[in-house]
């Protein structure tokens, strides 16, 4: 039978700012309008898991080397899982008390980003920064408190994170690492310097459509620049130099570029998809990549080497 803690925990998201689309979720308008979407297909697809009881507790690590606070798959058992550590009580007695309605909340956390999970198989990276600002957005409403009617007890209730418990001191510790990121416009840029295996899931489809978004290539760390020339500069005769020109030009120094370039692979590789794709020798471009070449005093292939 379907657990009414989670239909609470649902609904909670659903009320929230978050869930009513009413929070600034920045990017471009493409992204904005991927991310409604997410926000949409979310609720619809919790609604769809509690009717059939596939939403509920285990056990998993919980210790100094890892913590889990959940996961999903589709699966014998339930698709999402929340760690049994963030288990609401289910004493009507104590139900309604702020430290049980905090853990509450925080399953109402994991929860939307398991099943965000379960709904994206698009690009890994986007998938990710999208779960990401998902969450971040719903802690800032969970942060600050969500009224709703509680179909355990029957009354109102607020769920609201409050450092009160151990397990909810570990979860707001997670998401305030990520928080200054998400502020800045940066989630992406921590994630892809956090973790190998989503530098490895760069397209340079998602490199084409993002780079204006979050604040522009500007706005990205240096690094992260460094890991789009990587992933432009390996499609060879068939890379993209206008974007290739547009991330080199956005060095305004050696130091700059001196960051960069310790994790953009092989120069060489670099060049040779200059070279092959044309834009050495296409006039509109050769004296931007010279003007590149002094800003950053890294020989691109224009002109004689040095």
């Amino acid at each position: 039978m379907p657990d009414d803690r989670i239909y609470d925990a649902i609904n909670i998201f659903k009320y929230s700012p978050t869930g009513q689309q009413r929070s600034q979720v920045g990017g471009g308008a493409e992204y904005q309008q991927r991310f409604r979407g997410l926000v949409e297909d979310v609720l619809r697809e919790l609604w769809r898991l509690w009717g059939r009881d596939e939403i509920g507790f285990s056990d998993m690590p919980w210790n100094e080397q890892i913590i889990q606070y959940g996961d999903s798959a589709r699966r014998w058992g339930f698709d999402i899982q929340v760690n049994r550590r963030l288990e609401p009580t289910s004493s009507a007695a104590t139900y309604a008390t702020a430290q049980s309605q905090g853990i509450l909340a925080g399953t109402s956390s994991i929860m939307v980003h398991e099943a965000a999970h379960l709904l994206r198989e698009a690009n890994l990276v986007e998938e990710e920064v999208a779960c990401r600002t998902l969450e971040l957005l719903y802690y800032e409403d969970l942060l600050a408190g969500q009224t709703y009617t509680s179909r355990v007890t029957g009354s109102r209730c607020t769920a609201r994170l409050l450092p009160n418990s151990p397990e909810i001191q570990h979860l707001i510790a997670a998401y305030n690492g990520r928080r200054q990121w998400h502020s800045r416009g940066q989630l992406v840029d921590h994630l892809l310097n956090d973790t190998r295996v989503y530098r490895l899931r760069l397209t340079v489809d998602f490199i084409q459509r993002s780079i204006r978004w979050w604040g522009g290539i500007r706005n990205r760390w240096l690094t992260t620049r460094g890991f789009y020339l990587n992933t432009l500069a390996a499609e060879g005769r068939n890379a993209r130099g206008d974007l290739i020109l547009e991330i080199l030009e956005s060095f305004s120094n050696r130091s700059q570029w001196q960051t960069a370039k310790r994790v953009a692979g092989d120069l060489d590789q670099l060049r040779g998809a200059l070279r092959a794709s044309g834009w050495l020798y296409d006039l509109r471009f050769v004296g931007r990549l010279e003007t590149v070449q002094q800003t950053t005093g890294e020989y691109l292939g224009v002109g004689s080497p040095p």
